[in-house]
């Protein structure tokens, strides 16, 4: 699919954990001249935990944003950390940040 595509120079490609391999990220940035945000989940174990560690390492170096909204009948809260890397520090081609997004939805009729 990514052979397809035009020139991505200034293009950020999403994808979700499906698409989380080392050979996509180095397509998107050396091929296409893209830049990647890509989901990290259990089928990328080892670069979860290496994420996680870096998160608790460099605490001070994490950039936090947390939203509070009600509406549409739910509570939801999201907290979104964000910090700077290198490709090295985390072992995947190309990074320059990583990031963790919590979120809590809460349905005001039900609770759940």
């Amino acid at each position: 699919m990514l052979e397809s595509m035009p020139d991505l120079t200034g293009v950020f490609v999403t994808a979700d954990a499906l698409h989380t391999q080392q050979r996509t990220a180095r397509y998107i940035v050396l091929n296409k001249g893209g830049h990647y945000v890509l989901t990290v989940k259990g089928n990328q174990s080892g670069l979860k935990k290496r994420i996680k560690r870096l998160f608790k390492k460099q605490v001070a170096k994490v950039r936090v944003v947390e939203t509070q909204e009600r509406g549409h009948g739910r509570d939801e809260y999201r907290r979104i950390e964000v910090m700077t890397t290198d490709a090295q520090e985390v072992s995947w081609p190309f990074a320059s940040q990583i990031g963790r997004i919590y979120r809590k939805r809460i349905d005001l009729k039900t609770g759940r």
